[in-house]
């Protein structure tokens, strides 16, 4: 195995490095501390000890290639690094000066600001940023610039889901035939989200760091979690597993899920309108409980069509308000005392004291 990295003759040392492909997202996992970092910094190309040395090593390789880019075409790159603390002692200014300054090639300055909600921060201060708001503005002011190779340390540190999503798409609008992006991450969802091909890192903490050839998204996860390359070896003692869930008395279990990826099929098993196909986990018994079991068809209207207006219920009345405003074209204002359905539903809010005050 050809070492590609090494902090001293008894010290960490780096085997092999991720290859990236042009046209491609490149999502790097691993365990902390065996590489991964240092890994894309080597990718950077900032500081080489000496890039003849480093073609000549890496000759007949795809990293042969992208070393010669860097060296002879002078490509830029960006690099959003993992600490984003630390942004502030190099970017400073408020958040609005800090990306004006940016020569911003690829036209996409306002577009940016909104998707990561950035609006209202642009007149605050970098430093006084939070871990969040100082993530997305650094994934911001990286995007901005026009460059042939794109790298992304941890982007979604701080970010809550729907955050982390909306980077995800940021990461991928930057995709060009020709160009490299690369991401180093944690959350599995989002590398599933982000990336083209992933390579994996294994080894031991502190002392060694081994990457594996660049594999399709499903294998590379499966890899990952399982803890073997079947090209290679095994590198974890045991698969990371996931457990079975258990039901207790007196709690409220939340499934949470994309589309399509079995809840409704799941509760209409637990509520004993469906029962399990034949293979693994058909034989397993399914307790039989009181089950109040509420559809996920939103309205229900095609139940209620013939009936007479003046015999609907309630809940009836508020289905056949919802169709009829929903069918109109307009703009939409909407009044509700349900927080986590406002925060939901809402672009922004007026309480009702500030229309008061307006005379609205």
């Amino acid at each position: 195995m050809i070492q590609s990295h090494h902090y001293g003759p008894n010290y960490y040392k780096l085997h092999s490095l991720p290859v990236p492909r042009p046209g491609q997202i490149l999502g790097i996992v691993g365990n902390n501390g065996i590489g991964k970092s240092t890994a894309i910094k080597i990718l950077s190309g900032k500081n080489p000890p000496d890039w003849q040395e480093i073609l000549d090593h890496f000759k007949g390789t795809e990293l042969h290639n992208y070393f010669t880019r860097i060296v002879e075409d002078k490509v830029k790159v960006t690099f959003k690094p993992q600490g984003v603390v630390n942004v502030p002692t190099v970017l400073q200014g408020n958040v609005g000066q800090v990306l004006s300054k940016v020569h911003d090639m690829r036209e996409m300055k306002q577009e940016l600001v909104a998707e990561l909600d950035l609006i209202q921060l642009m007149d605050r201060n970098v430093g006084d940023l939070s871990g969040g708001e100082l993530q997305r503005f650094t994934i911001a002011f990286n995007a901005m610039r026009k460059a042939e190779i794109h790298l992304f340390d941890e982007p979604s540190t701080f970010l809550d889901v729907k955050q982390r999503l909306k980077v995800g798409r940021v990461v991928r609008s930057l995709v060009q035939p020709n160009n490299y992006v690369i991401v180093v991450e944690h959350d599995l969802s989002l590398l599933d989200y982000l990336s083209d091909q992933i390579c994996c890192f294994y080894g031991r903490r502190g002392l060694y760091g081994v990457v594996t050839l660049p594999v399709s998204v499903r294998e590379g996860i499966n890899v990952f979690l399982t803890g073997f390359v079947s090209t290679e070896n095994q590198f974890r003692t045991k698969p990371l597993k996931v457990l079975e869930g258990e039901y207790t008395d007196s709690e409220i279990i939340v499934l949470l899920g994309e589309n399509g990826t079995g809840k409704t099929t799941f509760l209409q098993m637990l509520a004993g309108h469906s029962e399990p196909d034949s293979g693994e986990g058909s034989d397993v018994e399914i307790l039989k409980f009181n089950v109040s079991y509420k559809e996920q068809n939103p309205l229900l209207i095609e139940h209620i069509l013939d009936k007479e207006y003046v015999d609907l219920s309630g809940g009836e009345l508020q289905k056949v308000a919802l169709a009829l405003c929903l069918g109109k074209v307009s703009y939409v204002i909407v009044v509700e005392h349900d927080l986590i359905m406002l925060e939901y539903l809402s672009d922004f809010l007026l309480w009702e004291s500030w229309l008061k005050r307006f005379d609205v």
